[in-house]
C-alpha cells in the first residue's frame, strides 16, 4: 500500500543486484527547510573516506544552502552532482548503491527499485516509522538528525555489508511495486460499498 507513483515500475529492475563496493550514493531529504541532514551526511561520507559519486537532490526549500553544500562537495573526496526539478527520481536512484535520506516518498521509491535506504529522521515519528522498516530488514534508521554525529552516520554506513544491502534490497524491492495506490484505491472502493450495502 506504499503511496508510490507508478512511474516506479519504469525503473524497476526485474530483479535486485548490489555490488561489492558502495561507489555511487543518493541523498535526498525531501523539501525539508533544514540542511542539517544534507550537511551531516555530506560530513559522514568524508568521515567514511567515501571517494565514490553522490548524487543529491537538492529541493527548492533548500536551494539557499547550494553553495554551502557546494563547499562541502568541493572540501571532499567524493565526486557530488547536484539535482534540482528532476523529472523522475527512481530513475536516479535506481543508479545509487546506496540512498540516504529522511522518511517519507523518497524511502518508498528506493525501496521500489531495490535501493537499500538509510534513514535519518528529521521528526520523531520518522525514526519511530524508519525502526519499524528495519525491523523488517525493509531499510536502516540511523536515528534523529539531532542526536547523530558525522562518525555515526559513517559507522551506520560501515555496516552496509554487501550481503546486507542485498538483503535490504530484495526485501524493499519486494515490499513496494509500484502499486500501492492502486491497491488503496481498491480497498476503500470495496469498504465504501459495503458501507452503503449496510
Amino acid at each position: 500500500y506504499a503511496p508510490v507513483d507508478p512511474s516506479v515500475r519504469r525503473w524497476r529492475p526485474k530483479k535486485p543486484q548490489v555490488t561489492d563496493e558502495v561507489d555511487r550514493v543518493f541523498i535526498g531529504f525531501g523539501n525539508w527547510g533544514d540542511p542539517d541532514g544534507v550537511r551531516l551526511t555530506l560530513h559522514a561520507l568524508r568521515e567514511w573516506s567515501y571517494t565514490g559519486k553522490v548524487d543529491l537532490l537538492l529541493p527548492g526549500a533548500l536551494l539557499p544552502y547550494r553553495g554551502i553544500l557546494e563547499d562541502l562537495g568541493e572540501e571532499a573526496e567524493y565526486d557530488m552532482d547536484i539535482h534540482h526539478e528532476i523529472p523522475s527520481v527512481p530513475e536516479v536512484i535506481v543508479e545509487a548503491d546506496v540512498a540516504i535520506g529522511t522518511y517519507g516518498h523518497i524511502t518508498y521509491e528506493a525501496m521500489g527499485v531495490g535501493t537499500p535506504f538509510l534513514i535519518v529522521g528529521v521528526k520523531p515519528f520518522m525514526v519511530e516509522y524508519g525502526e519499524k522498516l528495519e525491523e523488517e530488514s525493509r531499510a536502516v534508521c540511523a536515528g534523529h538528525v539531532d542526536a547523530l554525529r558525522p562518525e555515526k552516520l559513517a559507522e551506520e554506513l560501515s555496516f552496509l555489508t554487501p550481503s546486507r544491502r542485498q538483503e535490504l534490497s530484495k526485501r524493499g524491492w519486494k515490499a513496494v511495486d509500484g502499486c500501492g495506490l492502486k491497491r488503496t484505491a481498491q480497498l476503500l472502493r470495496r469498504r465504501l460499498q459495503t458501507f452503503s450495502l449496510r
